[in-house]
């Protein structure tokens, strides 16, 4: 099956964009639920020929996308490796959170940990828990390690936005045979990745969420073995980097 497309336009100017490539009678609501209507404004009727068009696509069952194609393969496994990464960050996060608290039985901070639904929310108890100024604290005397603590959740929090562009965003086939954002109807995250390489964008957050990974773990294990100077901190792979193009 062929799950591809070519987008075209008509060469005569002095048509409306898709004039030629609209069914006699539009099945615009169809595909795409009636949101958009039609204006006068010639943005708005290139607008209603990409809503018809990925309307009329859908109907003709072209995007049910068999993910397991081979034409895939490589996206899925750059995102699969992506969240598995993310998901063992917030594991290692999770013993911070624990030594930040002092509480000597780890099920507790761990029920407290895992009670949320969302990996921003255990960050950001993470960080309020270490920015508290509490007599006993079980950071109180440990200020450096706090701190460097507090830099690596800002860290976390910069790639956290960009990788739920990558990971929430929907793809689909264009006459490249190479799986590319689907934005063309405005969706706000595939927009961002318009231009972006999927494949190397994979590598990329693959590679810094387990540099912040490790980074986390050496931090835990310093406090843990009451050494008093920080491990080195690493350096975020560039995101430019013609390799992850």
């Amino acid at each position: 099956m062929d799950y591809g497309f070519d987008l075209a336009f008509p060469v005569d100017r002095r048509e409306p964009p898709g004039s030629r490539f609209l069914p006699a009678r539009s099945r615009l609501g169809r595909g795409c639920g009636g949101v958009f209507r039609r204006r006068s404004s010639s943005s708005s009727r290139l607008l209603d020929f990409f809503s018809t068009l990925i309307g009329d696509l859908m109907a003709d069952g072209r995007f049910k996308l068999d993910f397991r194609d081979d034409r895939f393969r490589a996206y899925a496994t750059g995102i699969g490796e992506v969240i598995l990464a993310w998901n063992d960050l917030h594991e290692t996060l999770s013993s911070l959170f624990w030594v930040t608290l002092g509480i000597p039985n780890g099920l507790i901070p761990a029920a407290v940990w895992y009670s949320s639904k969302s990996d921003l929310a255990q960050r950001d108890m993470l960080e309020a828990a270490l920015k508290v100024k509490a007599i006993g604290h079980p950071l109180e005397t440990r200020d450096t390690f706090r701190k460097e603590i507090i830099w690596l959740v800002s860290e976390i929090n910069k790639i956290a936005d960009k990788r739920n562009d990558f990971v929430h965003s929907p793809v689909i086939l264009l006459s490249t045979n190479e799986p590319t954002p689907a934005h063309h109807l405005g969706h706000k995250r595939a927009k961002k990745l318009s231009k972006k390489n999927l494949v190397g964008q994979a590598s990329w957050f693959y590679d810094a969420t387990i540099i912040c990974r490790d980074y986390a773990a050496d931090l835990n294990k310093s406090i843990g073995d009451r050494n008093t100077t920080l491990p080195e901190r690493p350096k975020l792979p560039n995101r430019g980097d013609p390799s992850y193009a």
